[in-house]
């Protein structure tokens, strides 16, 4: 028998078009819809390993958001970084930092990781996991990089890229799941929403 959503409402502590759109696709075959908040949390970029950040951020997202939600949802919370080694990539502050960002990542491969929480509020209780998938990139040009930093599409992004749009001609190869890349790992936020009790047999 295949499994039926259960009566909770579920919100989104982002309000990122890319993990929007992600969410959209991946509950609308259950003809669930969703809420977007944004997080107050302010995020962590340094000082911890990259699936220990992404973690903790996500967690953070939802935990600070906990008491405007109404009892009985279901909360999703998720953060995503680029990394090279111990070396995070993050979103850049302006043009320079996205071209110096870009330089880094040509001809290389790069982990991106992307942690997801999803909270039950009623029972306060937290499911938790992680994604990473393996990009590499072409060798970039100057002109490649210059061309792409005036379009501004690398401006809110980690690693100063945006696969799903004009970044993707970057792209050589990928080791791992494209919507972890994008944002919002679907495989993984259907089996966490699972298990916080979305669907029932």
């Amino acid at each position: 028998m295949a499994a039926e959503a259960t009566k909770k409402n579920i919100y989104l502590a982002s309000t990122s078009p890319r993990r929007e759109s992600i969410l959209k696709e991946l509950l609308e075959p259950f003809h669930l819809s969703f809420t977007s908040v944004s997080p107050t949390f302010k995020e962590v970029i340094n000082g911890y390993p990259s699936k220990e950040l992404v973690a903790l951020n996500a967690k953070g997202k939802v935990t600070t958001l906990q008491s405007e939600i109404d009892n009985g949802s279901l909360l999703i919370g998720a953060d995503t970084v680029v990394c090279i080694g111990n070396d995070i990539i993050g979103k850049p502050n302006n043009k320079n930092e996205a071209r110096k960002s870009l330089k880094k990542l040509s001809g290389r491969s790069h982990s991106v990781f992307t942690g997801v929480t999803v909270l039950d509020t009623a029972s306060k209780k937290l499911f938790e996991g992680y994604e990473e998938t393996i990009v590499t990139f072409h060798e970039l040009t100057e002109k490649d990089i210059e061309s792409y930093v005036t379009t501004s599409e690398s401006m809110d992004k980690a690693g100063a890229y945006g696969i799903q749009g004009r970044g993707a001609i970057f792209v050589k190869k990928i080791n791992g799941g494209y919507s972890n890349v994008v944002g919002l790992p679907g495989e993984l936020t259907l089996s966490l929403l699972k298990q916080a009790g979305l669907f029932s047999n």
